[in-house]
């Protein structure tokens, strides 16, 4: 089956999902499903003014082929959603971390503290 995949006509399509999905899982930035979106209108408009045919002449295998098109999609969705919720507590965590010090800076009035303003304009 692995050499009637790599000629399918929907192909292309499904190494660039994979190739999105690999991406997000390796970086800082994850990629976005709505970039596939306008993947899967280009690669359609292209398809059309080239005059080539989306599916084969075996069902089994163009089923295969969407259902794995359908698989990566729901991935690279699902890396979005991780992302956004990673990039949340983040930013969260930081702005508690934040306040804490700050507060414990005002609290502290001893010199020798670790949170006191005189100690960390010594290590700036």
């Amino acid at each position: 089956y692995s050499v009637f995949i790599t000629r399918h006509p929907l192909f292309p399509l499904l190494a660039l999902l994979f190739e999105k999905c690999e991406q997000s899982t390796q970086g800082s930035e994850c990629i976005t499903s709505a970039s596939f979106d306008v993947d899967i209108e280009n690669f359609v408009r292209i398809q059309e003014k080239e005059g080539k045919a989306f599916f084969s002449e075996d069902p089994d295998l163009d089923n295969l082929m969407v259902k794995a098109i359908q698989v990566l999609r729901i991935h690279l969705l699902e890396l979005e959603k991780v992302n956004d919720l990673c990039k949340d507590f983040c930013s969260r965590y930081i702005a508690c971390l934040k306040t804490k010090m700050n507060s414990e800076t005002l609290l502290s009035g001893d010199p020798g503290s670790p949170y006191s303003p005189v100690q960390s304009q010594l290590w700036v």
